[in-house]
């Protein structure tokens, strides 16, 4: 086999192969010559057998099939070719032509019969008409590709000449068809305010040769489109223009809102300035307090209850609003009922009763939604109900849809200040601050609810996995006390047991009976439901209790484990029995992998490395690895065993990246398959608190 570069076309990424199937070496490379000659890239090769391996190792484009072969036809070869799914024109190139071969070769959709003893140019002219059929095609292929796309294209794709008229339109608006846009100049469809852009759009593009980008709005639909108005070269001069409109009416819809607010806004705020001017004094308090109330606000993102959310709002509500007292009340959607208040009362002291719930009288449960209210020269009371002076006081009602949820009071009872229009609007922003607060907080504790629920429902389904561990785990102890109680029982009838036999026996009895119940309480605390958790968690601990739990099945299916980890061992902080059911579902996940591995190359091996300010926990087994790529194996409900149901992974993920951290998979370079959780590590401080916070 040769193969023969053209100097001519040495540094062009596109070739033009041409594979030369010929017997006589002389005629082989007087093919190659001429080939190479025409400036094609051509590869010779003496035999049938030789074609057929070199076949798929170039793109090629024409082949010339010598007749008389040694293993084979040039007719035979021909068919193999077509049968190998090869679309490329073939030349039967023969000293011994006859009707058989030619016939043969027209059956077998050869593209030209050429005899050897006719002129040499008739072989070339065939060589070039078989490479301009294949351009022709492949520009065919490529036309209908386009008009595909095109077609298909959620964008307007336009042709414009230098006048601006319509050449060529993939689809038009709706009451506008492409029949009726073609031939008509663009701008007739613009919006007549945004023609002038257009036009020196137009002009700066063909001037200049480069992209141009604008907005406009079609006259036919209203719709708005970003639209890219690029050269067309042709002889390097731009001869027209490709224009390509991708429609914003939605986002200009959103535009023309947003701005519209914006001027709204601005306009409150210069009506509000000018009324403030006046008032130099206030409009500096005014100022000084919005600062204050976003500060406040910034800090109260940090509460995780809403009791603590609420004590806190009233205190620092106060000092930034120059307000005497405040009080929140939140109520329950469903009855009204009043589930807690907090305040500060008139002896500046925090009030928390949030522990007890009384219903809301008929008169209190009127409100407008997201008003404030203000009121001068009213009855003020304190938290009983009890006259205790008169003064003004604003109240803010919070709905969520047609149900009340809160209230919040604010009044002057101890200094006697007049409360303003100001203190309203403060009081407003920072309800409505304390409202989103409360209702995230509350969704995060369903969520938080509803993931535990998850959580424990999982760690249900990988108990089931367990449960012939377990049963092998408990069978031991169970048949040892059984059997020291029935040795006892013998003795005891016999008459040969004395006391200090006895004692012994009793005492072996209650020792498996405590192994027992280690293993039971150890099962017990795995399924059990969970608090949200915050503690320090020793990762060493973490996996040793996890193996502990897993010692039947490890033991069963012969999977020796090897663990090594920094000393002194790493913690994080989170949920202890959380992090042990990642990774127990890692663990099983790898007991199951190697399933098939022979039994002396079955090995577990955990490793605990510190990377940083994270730890890295990798799980390697010697397992039947990963499965393609393709897999989601993080995603619900895809698992890889015949009866998963595929949400340990899942799972495992949501509980990692809840505690900051990532879980992902890799194939082992020793084989089997490598999962490897990433987690930030408790500070030293941090720990510390944890390890003295009681409970």
């Amino acid at each position: 086999m040769t193969e023969t570069s053209s100097p001519s076309r040495s540094d062009t990424t596109t070739r033009i192969w041409v594979l030369i199937v010929e017997d006589d070496q002389s005629h082989r490379q007087v093919l190659s010559d001429l080939v190479l000659g025409e400036g094609y890239h051509p590869m010779a090769c003496g035999s049938a057998a030789e074609a057929l391996r070199v076949i798929d190792t170039r793109p090629f484009v024409v082949a010339i099939l010598d007749q008389r072969l040694p293993d084979v036809s040039g007719t035979d070869l021909l068919q193999k070719l077509r049968q190998r799914g090869k679309d490329l024109r073939v030349i039967i190139h023969t000293g011994y032509g006859s009707f058989e071969s030619a016939r043969d070769a027209v059956n077998f959709n050869a593209f030209a019969y050429v005899e050897k003893l006719s002129n040499p140019e008739q072989l070339i002219s065939q060589l070039h008409r078989a490479v301009q059929d294949h351009t022709a095609e492949a520009l065919r292929r490529s036309e209908s590709e386009l008009t595909s796309v095109m077609e298909h294209a959620p964008d307007v794709i336009c042709r414009l000449d230098r006048h601006g008229i319509i050449e060529f339109i993939n689809h038009g608006e709706p009451g506008a068809e492409s029949e009726q846009v073609v031939g008509s100049p663009a701008e007739d469809w613009i919006d007549p305010s945004q023609r002038l852009a257009f036009r020196r759009a137009l002009e700066s593009v063909l001037m200049t040769g480069r992209a141009q980008a604008i907005e406009i709005q079609s006259t036919n639909s209203g719709r708005w489109y970003s639209c890219h108005l690029g050269p067309i070269r042709e002889n390097d001069r731009s001869e027209s223009i490709i224009f390509i409109a991708h429609e914003i009416t939605d986002r200009k819809a959103a535009e023309i809102t947003l701005r519209r607010h914006q001027e709204e806004l601005e306009q409150r705020v210069h009506q509000r300035t000018a009324e403030l001017r006046q008032r130099e004094s206030q409009e500096r308090w005014f100022h000084e307090k919005l600062t204050c109330l976003s500060l406040v606000s910034n800090r109260l993102t940090s509460s995780s209850t809403v009791t603590e959310l609420c004590r806190n709002a009233v205190e620092l509500g106060c000092q930034a609003m120059d307000l005497d007292r405040m009080r929140i009340c939140l109520y329950d959607p469903g009855d009204n009922r009043l589930r807690g208040t907090w305040g500060i009362d008139e002896q500046g002291r925090l009030r928390d009763e949030s522990s007890y719930a009384q219903p809301l009288p008929d008169e209190q449960r009127q409100g407008v939604p997201g008003h404030c209210c203000i009121e001068h020269d009213v009855e003020l009371t304190d938290p009983a109900g009890q006259p205790v002076g008169r003064g003004s006081r604003c109240t803010f009602w919070m709905f969520e849809g047609d149900h009340l949820f809160g209230r919040i009071f604010a009044d002057n009872l101890l200094t006697g200040n007049l409360l303003t229009d100001n203190h309203c609007e403060l009081l407003s922003l920072y309800a409505g601050t304390l409202a989103h607060l409360i209702r995230r907080i509350r969704a995060e504790a369903r969520a938080s609810r509803h993931h535990e629920a998850l959580s424990r429902v999982s760690r249900l389904a990988t108990l089931g996995e367990m449960a012939t561990g377990f049963a092998h785990e408990l069978n031991q102890p169970l048949s040892a006390i059984v059997n020291f109680i029935q040795g006892t029982i013998r003795r005891v009838n016999s008459g040969r047991l004395d006391q200090a036999e006895l004692n012994q026996v009793l005492a072996r009895t209650a020792d498996q009976a405590l192994r027992a119940g280690k293993i039971i309480q150890r099962l017990r605390g795995f399924v059990r439901p969970q608090e949200a958790g915050g503690e320090a968690v020793n990762l060493q601990q973490a996996i040793h209790d996890s193996l502990g739990l897993l010692e039947g099945q490890l033991a069963q299916a012969g999977v020796r484990t090897r663990v090594s980890c920094p000393d002194p061992a790493p913690s994080i902080r989170g949920d202890t029995i959380q992090i042990e059911q990642v990774l127990i579902n890692l663990i099983l996940n790898a007991i199951d992998a190697m399933d098939r591995t022979e039994l002396a190359h079955r090995l577990l091996t955990i490793r605990v490395l510190i990377q940083g300010d994270h730890v890295h926990v990798r799980l390697t087994d010697r397992g039947c690895g990963l499965p393609p790529q393709t897999t989601p194996i993080f995603e619900p409900f895809i698992s890889t065993k015949p009866n998963g149901m595929g949400m340990g992974l899942s799972i495992s993920r949501s509980i990692i990246q809840a505690h900051r951290g990532e879980l992902f998979a890799k194939p082992s370079p020793s084989g089997g398959a490598e999962f490897i959780c990433v987690l930030p590590i408790v500070e030293n401080k941090d720990k510390t608190d944890a390890d003295e916070r009681p409970g």
